[in-house]
């Protein structure tokens, strides 16, 4: 990153300083303007999306310097997002990539997007899938950018992530290429984003969640959700996130399940509500095939090894890999080595997501 003026430090120190003022959120509204001129941006946009059943919808928008006005920028996003199934632009569209999460990115209009294919990978996207990444991009360019007077455009941007969650994406957009100075300026103010928008999102949720709440469903292996009265996922773990991506009738009769229509793959639990607005508890329970059934299927499916089956039966049963270490007398690196395996073979993101594959097996 390049190196910022006094004068560039106390005018992003003053927005830092917006920032930890708490009034009524949200913050952001008030932000955009401000920082498009501290950038020498044409354009500021922040946006987040939000899971529904359905899929994806957007959660809020915020513009600066754009010439059609502010709703008719939001409903055409919000369009865009209401076909997304799977990644939107380059990043998970509510959990990005590791690689991506807080870290400024200055990139190129996406016509030009074949030229950086090393600045891609460094990004998460992997060698294989960059061709596809530059071609979703194109056709968001087509499709979206140009209705959100977004296109031919260079980008300054960071995901905004409280842990794996994004709460917002804020991208600067002008016609010349961002250079280092904006990036540090951007860079400078991340901290204080991250923790004012994840203060928004625990008020906003208010009594019907908190801090914790992400972590303790992380613990749960089955698919787990807390959804809002109009369908929107406000929280799941990633064995849920994995079930609404995968499988489209798992999410159909979820939605009918919150609706009140009796289940046989899930359970419902009013959790709380706030104001009027109820939520709901819902997981996913076992499907009727016992543990050693399942474990012959997963051995024959994912082509596991017999070490890798041993290791297989204590993951889904919620044991630690020290713990897994000490009853296959074995070292802690070599079941590291193991699950590494389980996920590659399993086609599963995380062990999460390997124990809620296993128990769907049927």
């Amino acid at each position: 990153m390049g190196r910022i003026s006094e004068r560039d430090r106390r005018a992003v120190d003053e927005l830092a300083d917006a920032l930890a003022v708490r009034p009524s959120p949200p913050v952001l509204g008030q932000l955009v303007e401000p920082l498009r001129q501290l950038l020498d941006a044409d354009r500021v946009v922040a946006y987040a999306a939000k899971h529904t059943l359905d899929g994806y919808a957007l959660d809020f928008a915020h513009w600066a310097g754009f010439r059609n006005a502010p709703a008719t920028l939001t409903r055409r996003i919000a369009a865009g997002f209401a076909r997304a199934r799977a990644a939107w632009a380059l990043f998970d569209p509510t959990r990005p990539e590791r690689q991506q999460r807080n870290r400024v990115v200055a990139l190129p209009p996406p016509r030009e997007l074949g030229s950086v294919h090393a600045r891609l990978r460094r990004l998460g996207v992997s060698g294989a899938d960059v061709a596809r990444a530059v071609e979703r991009m194109q056709r968001l360019e087509a499709r979206v950018l140009g209705e959100i007077e977004l296109a031919g455009l260079n980008v300054c941007r960071v995901l905004v992530c409280d842990g794996p969650r994004l709460l917002a994406f804020v991208g600067a957009f002008r016609h010349d290429r961002f250079a280092a100075r904006e990036q540090a300026l951007l860079g400078r103010l991340v901290p204080s984003l991250r923790r004012r928008l994840a203060f928004e999102r625990l008020h906003a949720f208010g009594d019907a969640g908190g801090g914790s709440l992400d972590g303790l469903l992380e613990a749960l292996p089955a698919a787990t959700f807390i959804v809002a009265a109009d369908g929107t996922v406000e929280h799941a773990n990633t064995a849920g996130l994995e079930l609404l991506r995968r499988d489209r009738a798992a999410a159909d009769e979820l939605g009918k399940a919150v609706r009140g229509r009796p289940s046989p793959r899930f359970s419902v639990r009013r959790l709380a509500e706030r104001g009027r607005s109820p939520y709901w508890v819902v997981r996913e329970m076992a499907p009727p095939c016992d543990e050693a059934a399942r474990l012959a299927l997963a051995a024959r499916g994912w082509k596991l090894t017999s070490r890798e089956r041993e290791v297989l039966v204590h993951v889904v049963r919620g044991a630690a890999n020290k713990e897994i270490a000490a009853r296959l007398a074995c070292q802690g690196r070599t079941v590291e080595h193991h699950v590494t395996q389980l996920l590659m073979r399993s086609g599963t993101p995380s062990r999460s997501a390997l124990i809620a594959a296993f128990w769907r097996l049927s």
